[in-house]
């Protein structure tokens, strides 16, 4: 089932601590870029996890919306195509009918 994932830090931290935020968010990027750009990055990742290179494409490699990728993005608005993604989505899961 798909899920909406991010970053979330409290303002009291990210004022105390800014170069903890930006250094997180530098380190998020350049992992996403080396994954993009290195064929072999499941199969490395595969290795040192122990997780099937197939699981960590469905989990890294794509979304619940086609042709997109489900890494961290920093877009910040609630988009209206992920959420009807989602919910066509929950629609699939059997028995739930009371699901408003």
């Amino acid at each position: 089932m798909p899920g909406f994932y991010g970053v979330v830090v409290s303002q009291s931290f990210a004022n105390k601590y800014p170069e903890v935020i930006v250094s997180y968010l530098q380190a998020l990027m350049a992992a996403q870029n080396w994954l993009a750009i290195t064929p072999s990055a499941f199969t490395l990742v595969s290795k040192w996890t122990k997780v099937k290179p197939v699981i960590l494409d469905n989990i890294l490699g794509s979304s619940f919306v086609e042709q997109t990728s489900s890494l961290f993005t920093n877009d910040w608005q609630i988009r209206p195509d992920w959420l009807s993604g989602h919910i066509n989505q929950l629609q699939t899961v059997p028995n739930l009918q009371n699901l408003q």
